[in-house]
């Protein structure tokens, strides 16, 4: 778990619920290796990425292209 808590950037109190919330849907398992938990993708947690992926792909598109939208009519109104 630290390695998660490292990369997602939050403590364990607040990375608990959102991965017992995936193992509890099937999406992921944990697995022993060298007195370590490990957290890994199930067939149904890839099947359900793959649909996914492209959705949040998508919508961080939109959400950049409106703050650039933003930005510009800041910049344009003379608040950069």
């Amino acid at each position: 778990m630290p390695q998660l808590i490292n990369k997602f950037e939050m403590d364990e109190s607040r990375l608990e619920p959102h991965l017992r919330l995936l193992w509890n849907r099937g999406l992921i398992e944990e697995e022993r290796f060298d007195n370590e938990t490990h957290y890994v993708v199930t067939e149904r947690g890839l099947t359900v990425l793959k649909v996914v992926s492209p959705l949040i792909r998508e919508a961080h598109k939109l959400q950049i292209r409106n703050f650039e939208a933003i930005t510009n009519v800041l910049s344009g109104a003379g608040y950069s």
